[in-house]
């Protein structure tokens, strides 16, 4: 609700006149809530998403050597820009098997595309499939309008079948 007040006040003699008073009552019904309170705009939040990921190739079966490189995709979908956070590809076994690479801050409606290096595990290569996902602020450090989407849905990579199995 806002006032607007115009007055021109006059000194004649002892008196004062008031020659034109103006009030003005702007009252927005689209700014009001139900209940009489003011509605206010959500906050710009960035709103971080893994639009693409995927097996880029196999490697060596060696400790510490690549065994799987994938890609991902992250975007900012939101309406303000993110903080630099990180994205992290994982067996979604439960395993823990997985590497979390650091990523830029991004700018609304822009995105980057990061290698995700996976490293040989004897203990965790005995699976004949193991199903991958990435997900982008892995921590939750980056307040997002929607946490819901960070993370993407489970690839199923299967190990090369040069590498030694578990026994």
């Amino acid at each position: 609700m806002r006032l607007f007040m115009d007055a021109f006040i006059t000194r004649m003699g002892r008196h004062l006149t008031v020659l034109g008073l103006t009030i003005a009552l702007a009252v927005f019904a689209a700014a009001m809530a139900p209940g009489g309170r003011s509605a206010r705009a959500a906050p710009p939040l960035p709103d971080l998403t893994v639009p693409s990921f995927g097996l880029v190739s196999w490697g060596v079966c060696a400790p510490g050597q690549v065994v799987f490189k994938f890609q991902a995709r992250v975007a900012n979908v939101g309406t303000a820009p993110s903080p630099a956070t990180f994205v992290r590809a994982f067996d979604s076994d439960g395993s823990g098997w997985g590497t979390t690479v650091a990523a830029p801050g991004l700018a609304p409606g822009s995105s980057v595309v990061l290698t995700i290096p996976i490293f040989y595990s004897p203990h965790t290569t005995n699976a004949p499939s193991h199903p991958f996902r990435a997900m982008v602020d892995p921590f939750a450090a980056t307040v997002e309008s929607n946490e819901l989407n960070n993370r993407t849905g489970a690839i199923n990579v299967g190990v090369p079948s040069h590498c030694p199995q578990a026994g």
